[in-house]
């Protein structure tokens, strides 16, 4: 959940290095999280090439973007949030 909140409050496009940084978890763990929110058709991966270094290689970067059915969803899951919230 921590994931999915984060890309849809910066936008609906982060790449998981940002994720990894925000939250301080590992790169796996993310990836995981990532899998898991794709498998449920919240979120896709979109690769893109980077800034080109002195040797004029460009780095891959993988981005987590939502989905219109995440987008969708990101709602319910906060309004469920605070009514559990509520009952506590």
């Amino acid at each position: 959940l921590e994931v999915f909140e984060y890309v849809k409050e910066m936008g609906g496009k982060v790449a998981i290095s940002e994720i990894c940084d925000v939250t301080g978890r590992a790169a796996r763990s993310v990836g995981a999280s990532v899998t898991d929110l794709s498998k449920k058709g919240l979120v896709t991966r979109e690769k893109e090439a980077g800034e080109e270094d002195e040797n004029g290689k460009a780095e891959e970067i993988t981005y987590v973007v939502l989905t219109p059915e995440g987008e969708t969803t990101t709602a319910t899951l906060k309004e469920t949030k605070k009514k559990s919230k509520k009952e506590d």
